[in-house]
């Protein structure tokens, strides 16, 4: 919109985003190689999980997210439920750094970390 050379601006709103991250990963100690990570976003349009290093490709965990979904400040043993679904529908790799159950399991302890991390930001 332009403004007319009469015209004065006095005000711009901006919405605010009010979302908070945290990104927690898991690394193999000898040579920093990461095995699992989890990215979480938190907003007012809820909670959205990314999981990295499980599978062949980076998922987003639905799961976790639906059984977040309503909570604005979930307890720990709601979170410790959500993150059980971190590997929900995905077939995680193994290799010599790790099995696909102990990366099944650092998705689920990454996830967990993750929301703590950020629920503790907001």
């Amino acid at each position: 919109t332009a403004i007319a050379p009469d015209e004065i601006l006095t005000e711009i709103r901006v919405p605010a985003t009010a979302r908070t991250t945290a990104y927690v990963k898991t690394e193999q100690k000898a040579s920093g190689f990461a095995l699992a990570g989890a990215a979480v976003v938190i907003g007012a349009d809820g909670v959205r999980v990314g999981i990295t290093g499980v599978a062949a490709k980076a998922y987003r965990a639905t799961g976790v997210e639906q059984a977040l979904a309503g909570q604005r400040t979930p307890t720990a043993e709601a979170i410790a439920r959500a993150a059980a679904h971190a590997a929900d529908g995905v077939q995680p790799l193994g290799d010599i750094h790790a099995s696909p159950a102990f990366r099944a399991h650092l998705a689920q302890v990454n996830t967990r970390r993750a929301i703590e991390r950020a629920l503790s930001r907001a």
